[in-house]
């Protein structure tokens, strides 16, 4: 299921900003104004995914939406401070990751595990021994070894 999260969040990051470009490339063919990139346009493609590709329905909304959170950010820097242009992610570069949210107390600390509504216990690796305060998300890495 980890491996089933990191490809839809990497689908949904690569479809997002294919859209964008896209909708820019037209724009510019036709003299039009480009699209201005903001949360109410990147949830508007979100929910073209969503009606076109089922299997992202399939997986915890909440975590599907906050994929293309550091699309929107990437784009803030890219027209804002005039960073470079915002990349696609490809599926073995060394580590792939995905932002799970902590909505209604979905992921909790028990007995030195994590517990997680969809899979059950964790086993935790880090740095802390336990984990004291509110969890507000969890982030799953997976790095590839070459």
């Amino acid at each position: 299921m980890f491996k089933e999260y990191l490809g839809n969040s990497r689908f949904i990051h690569n479809n997002i900003i294919g859209e964008i470009e896209y909708n820019r490339r037209i724009a510019n063919i036709f003299h039009a104004r480009t699209p201005y990139v903001n949360n109410k346009y990147m949830e508007s493609i979100f929910n073209y995914l969503r009606r076109w590709y089922h299997f992202i329905n399939d997986l915890d909304i909440n975590t599907m939406q906050a994929c293309y959170k550091p699309v929107l950010q990437a784009y803030d820097n890219f027209f804002k401070r005039g960073f470079g242009h915002p990349k696609f992610k490809k599926k073995y570069q060394s580590s792939q990751s995905v932002k799970i949210n902590n909505i209604n107390n979905r992921i909790r600390v028990k007995d030195g595990k994590l517990y997680w509504k969809p899979l059950g216990r964790i086993n935790l690796k880090g740095y802390r021994p336990e984990i004291t305060g509110k969890i507000k998300h969890i982030r799953i890495q997976l790095k590839n070894s070459q």
